[in-house]
C-alpha cells in the first residue's frame, strides 16, 4: 500500500508540474502575440504621426487604415483571416484594446489586456517604451463599460 501511495504522490507532483509548465507556456505564447500587437500599434502610430503631424487614438488609426494588419473580431467577415493575415492578427472580442492620445496629439498610450488561464496578461506602451504585467484577476473595464 505504501508503494501505491508513494507512486500516486510522485505522479501527482509530476502532473501538477506539467500543468504549471503548460500554463506558463500558454502565457508566454500569448505574451508574444500581445507584444506583436503592441509593435503593430507603435508602427501605426509612427505612420500616423508622419502623415498628420500628431498621434491618434484607436479610431483615428483604424479610419486612416494604418492599423489594418489587425483584425478586430467584431469587425471580421464570416470567412475569417486570410492566409496573408494569420490567426495571431485576430484580436478576440473580449480583449481590452485601448489606444488613446490627448487632444494635442503629442503622446499616445496603448493598453492591451486579456485573460489567460484566469490571469490578466497585459502589455502597455507609449512613444517612450512599454512593458508587461500579469495579474491574478480580470482586467478592469474601460470607462464606457465595454470591452476594448
Amino acid at each position: 500500500m505504501k508503494k501505491l501511495t508513494g507512486a500516486l504522490l510522485i505522479f501527482g507532483i509530476f502532473a501538477s508540474t506539467a500543468v504549471a509548465q503548460s500554463m506558463e507556456r500558454a502565457m508566454k505564447e500569448r505574451q508574444k502575440v500581445l507584444a506583436g500587437w503592441l509593435a503593430t500599434v507603435k508602427t501605426a502610430e509612427s505612420k500616423y504621426k508622419g502623415q498628420y503631424g500628431f498621434y491618434g487614438d484607436l479610431d483615428a488609426l483604424r479610419k486612416s487604415h494604418t492599423l489594418d494588419a489587425l483584425i478586430f473580431e467584431p469587425d471580421k467577415e464570416s470567412d475569417g483571416p486570410t492566409a496573408a493575415e494569420p490567426d495571431a492578427n485576430l484580436v478576440p472580442e473580449g480583449t481590452r484594446f485601448i489606444v488613446s492620445a490627448p487632444d494635442d496629439g503629442k503622446h499616445f498610450r496603448v493598453d492591451i489586456c486579456e485573460v489567460v488561464d484566469g490571469r490578466s496578461l497585459c502589455v502597455f506602451g507609449s512613444e517612450m517604451g512599454g512593458g508587461f504585467s500579469y495579474v491574478d484577476r480580470p482586467p478592469p473595464m474601460p470607462e464606457d463599460g465595454l470591452p476594448g
